[in-house]
């Protein structure tokens, strides 16, 4: 009975943030207009769009529990990346990937700097797949400096993809490189600045399995392939 009361406390405490959300929103908006706009609207290309988004959405949920090693449901992986897209509509810096990552780590056996380097990995393979698409449509465009400053910054995933494979596949000497250069800073104790950095390489052992790097890959094919 009282984790019920809790329960609907919750429910109403949602409503309420809700309500006040879209009065937030809806303040100053001509209501007229919109009728207007809603009017000519062509509702099935509404749905379909609509239903690709959120398809897109359940593929992310499969490739970060792919990425966690299975350590939480789909639907708890698809919940915590809507509330991140939450976050990040609200905050800058897209405040809620950390976010979803350090609610990862609460409510799953993944610590919290694990589930962050998932996060990672995840926006890597993003911008990487997205650079890809853009190769694919290079003869059906003009090359401009945006179509420039994408493919520099699918480079850059590619390079950063490639060092985190490195780091997942010689975890050893990725930790003694890092004591190494510990060692010489005035850090104090080393082994305070390697425990996370364990976790960061536990959250990147998938990257170890060529499978499961190929499933990932077609993951984020999947995703992109729906927003397109």
């Amino acid at each position: 009975m009282p984790n019920m009361r809790k329960k609907s406390v919750q429910i109403i405490i949602a409503l309420l943030i809700s309500a006040i959300g879209l009065v937030i929103a809806l303040r100053g908006v001509n209501l007229t207009e919109i009728g207007a706009a809603l009017r000519e609207v062509r509702w099935p290309w509404v749905v379909l769009g609509v239903g690709c988004m959120a398809l897109s959405f359940w593929f992310r949920a499969y490739r970060w529990r792919m990425l966690l090693d299975g350590q939480l449901s789909v639907l708890e992986a698809f919940g915590l990346i809507n509330i991140g897209y939450l976050i990040s509509g609200i905050l800058p810096l897209r405040a809620g990937d950390p976010a979803r990552g350090v609610a990862a780590g609460m409510r799953t056996p993944v610590s919290v700097m694990a589930a962050l380097s998932t996060v990672v990995i995840e926006r890597t393979l993003d911008l990487l797949t997205v650079a890809i698409f853009l190769v694919l449509t290079l003869p059906f465009i003009t090359v401009g400096d945006s179509v420039v400053a994408g493919l520099a910054s699918g480079g850059a995933a590619l390079t950063l993809l490639v060092v985190l494979v490195l780091m997942a596949r010689f975890p050893e000497a990725t930790e003694s490189f890092a004591r190494a250069i510990l060692e010489r800073l005035p850090l104090g104790d080393p082994e305070r600045w390697l425990a996370p950095l364990r976790d960061i390489l536990a959250g990147l052992q998938v990257l170890r399995s060529p499978r499961k790097g190929l499933g990932l890959l077609g993951f984020s094919a999947a995703i992109w392939g729906a927003v397109v």
